[in-house]
């Protein structure tokens, strides 16, 4: 009987991994067709960013990770076949580190780029893109919110009221800044408003560059109180170039490269590749809420 079971178990094993090589070897032969002929490439900004990418989960959505946005921007970059790129977002922003790295990628692409908006691309979704040769975004799409959020949660009085007391040993006097257990200084206030500040004029700086003399600057204080826009208040601000589809965005990037095409350009959408198991894992842990956050963000 245990042999009996053992052939079963076996079998299917054997059955499943000739089904995941298959449809893994369908997936590469789909890939090499998108790149057999010049096309625009769709590189994809979804869900929050980070640095590190996950997978939606039962509590919340996926994150997308800079590390390998940034390898994909290089990739579409130094492709032959490749003559523009688009940079779709549907983002309200993330982490600071993970928005600057792509920025920064974003920054350093020789092939004409345009950034798209579709949905949100606020705050750290925008930073993203704000070096782009142009910028479409859908009308009523929402963007701008260019600003910076430091939060500490003080549960100093849910702890004592639950009887919870922390004593923390530390080393210098702000070593626990920060620390919900205990209510944060005039000075540590101080510090962490630095913070936020100091990461405000990069970003700040950023879109400055990025945007140079498009920008409405008789409404400057506008454009940097952190509101939230729509694309057509963005497109009157100067934070984007038009309004307009995903398919506008698109044609631009041909048109910018200069490439010719008889109806509409090809396409081919570059997005990370993952396999079997690390996806199993990721949504695993997501499903649960294991998820890392940035105490200082752009959202």
């Amino acid at each position: 009987m245990k042999k009996i079971l053992s052939g079963i178990i076996l079998g299917l094993m054997a059955g499943f991994l000739m089904v995941t090589v298959f449809v893994v070897m369908l997936g590469s032969v789909a890939m090499l067709d998108v790149f057999k002929e010049d096309c625009v490439a769709i590189v994809p900004i979804e869900g929050t960013i980070s640095t590190e990418s996950a997978s939606p989960g039962l509590f919340g959505g996926g994150t997308t990770g800079s590390g390998e946005l940034t390898a994909l921007l290089k990739e579409a970059d130094e492709r032959d076949e490749v003559k523009a790129i688009v940079v779709y977002v549907n983002s309200g922003g993330g982490g600071v580190v993970a928005s600057r790295e792509i920025y920064d990628a974003v920054s350093e692409l020789e092939k004409p780029t345009v950034g798209y908006i579709r949905e949100v691309g606020a705050s750290g979704g925008y930073y993203a893109i704000t070096d782009s040769d142009y910028i479409i975004s859908s009308p009523e799409a929402l963007t701008g919110s260019i600003g910076v959020i430091a939060t500490v949660q003080d549960m100093s009085k849910t702890f004592e009221m639950l009887g919870i007391n922390n004593t923390n040993f530390v080393s210098g006097e702000h070593k626990d800044m920060g620390s919900p257990d205990r209510p944060m200084t005039e000075e540590e206030k101080e510090i962490m408003q630095g913070i936020a500040d100091e990461v405000f004029l990069s970003f700040k700086t950023a879109v400055l560059d990025g945007r140079g003399g498009k920008l409405d600057m008789t409404r400057e204080s506008e454009i940097f109180d952190g509101r939230i826009m729509t694309g057509l208040q963005a497109k009157d601000y100067g934070l984007i170039d038009e309004t307009g589809s995903k398919q506008d965005a698109i044609r631009k990037a041909a048109e910018l490269s200069g490439m010719e095409y008889d109806g509409e350009p090809n396409v081919c959408v570059l997005s990370p590749e993952k396999d079997f198991w690390s996806e199993v894992f990721s949504s695993a842990l997501s499903g649960v809420g294991i998820s890392s956050n940035s105490r200082v963000r752009i959202e």
